[in-house]
């Protein structure tokens, strides 16, 4: 049975920097991408500016959408990888949980790639405390801090530091067990 290919492109028309008609630069070969909504093949069509003076000839401009649901190797967007990390921190299922509630949705899941996909988010929610911290702590103010050694996998432990009046995940982050 073979799957439809969804076909997709910036939604930009012309240049941001000249204004020139953006015009075909390639066609990325079709990717395979699993959502909550079913799974899909999507070819990608990427522009590029049409005035060879432009610096937007070089670059290359991708589907706005399509970009912003994926994470580059990953075959499950990016609403998989957020439901799957509020399955786990948020309503604190195990990994069997969370595969069976995936396995509800239609979608088949191995416990590596599950793993691997928690690891991501994990990295995800990392990256933005890191690059929010000082606003964080700006709106947060004073606060009594609670943390959790969540769980242990292969020699790490994830450790959550939350605020404990609001609940609020101030930092997230795997070390080492000592030995």
């Amino acid at each position: 049975m073979s799957q439809e290919v969804v076909k997709v492109s910036t939604r930009m028309n012309n240049c941001p920097f000249c204004g020139a008609k953006l015009v075909k630069k390639y066609n990325a070969n079709a990717r395979r991408l699993i959502t909550l909504n079913g799974e899909f093949w999507i070819s990608e069509r990427i522009l590029r500016c049409s005035n060879r003076g432009c610096p937007g000839h070089a670059l290359s401009f991708r589907a706005e959408e399509f970009q912003a649901a994926i994470i580059p190797r990953k075959i499950f967007g990016l609403e998989i990888i957020l439901h799957i990390g509020t399955l786990r921190y948020e309503e604190h299922k195990t990994y069997e949980e969370i595969r069976e509630a995936l396995e509800k949705k239609g979608i088949r899941i191995s416990m590596g790639e599950l793993t691997n996909l928690t690891m991501t988010f994990e990295s995800l929610i990392k990256g933005w405390h890191e690059e929010h911290i000082q606003e964080i702590k700006e709106k947060l103010g004073k606060y009594i801090l609670s943390i959790d050694g969540t769980y242990s996998y292969r020699g790490k432990t994830l450790y959550i530091f939350r605020s404990y009046e609001n609940g609020v995940v101030l930092y997230a982050n795997t070390t080492e067990k000592d030995d």
